[in-house]
């Protein structure tokens, strides 16, 4: 993905991903402010990410976030709905659903996300057929949508196993479910205590 300018007059380079697909995003550090108290924080306190104080480019690398999701984000709080018309951020699908809300929880930016939200959201048939549980609790966990995390928790009663061995769920297939450390995962829901 190519460097995106959010705002021409920006003062902010945010560095997004990894090699090699990581992004550069000119960005407005007052914008996000305002719109965030996390990135509030990172950039207006005593943090790594504060404007440096040497006159020398500011640059916030977030090797470990997902640049698709935060080009989703970043259009939307900067009013920057042409950058929205793209294949892949117009239908994010199931996985890149699941990468935008992780990226919203982090930097509390769901609230902005509610009005495309709903276009996104994986069909009935989705929720009923397909085995990232993981992804699929995190999207309805994250929106809010009961009847949906209902609907995969049930599945997995039904379709999932246990192994003593590892203390973890197993899929259909017998093989461990990955869950662990998941950043969308209601807490205590796939723990120990409940199977």
């Amino acid at each position: 993905m190519a460097g995106i300018t959010f705002d021409p007059d920006g003062d902010l380079t945010l560095v997004v991903g990894q090699d090699p697909s990581k992004a550069d995003f000119a960005v407005c550090s007052r914008t996000l402010s305002r719109a965030s108290l996390v990135f509030k924080r990172m950039f207006n306190g005593a943090f790594l990410e504060s404007k440096p104080t040497d006159g020398s480019p500011w640059i916030v690398s977030l090797p470990e976030d997902n640049p698709m999701a935060a080009k989703v984000l970043l259009a939307i709080v900067h009013s920057r709905f042409d950058l929205l018309l793209d294949a892949d951020v117009s239908t994010p699908g199931t996985r890149g659903l699941y990468y935008i809300l992780v990226f919203s929880e982090k930097y509390d930016l769901t609230k902005f996300i509610r009005p495309w939200a709903q276009s996104w959201v994986p069909s009935v048939e989705e929720f009923s057929r397909s085995a990232d549980y993981h992804v699929l609790i995190g999207i309805a966990w994250e929106l809010g949508t009961r009847t949906a995390l209902e609907h995969v928790a049930k599945r997995m009663i039904v379709e999932c196993g246990f192994n003593p061995e590892h203390g973890q769920l197993t899929g259909p297939d017998n093989k461990l479910l990955e869950y662990r450390d998941l950043p969308l995962m209601p807490h205590g829901l796939l723990g120990k205590s409940l199977v």
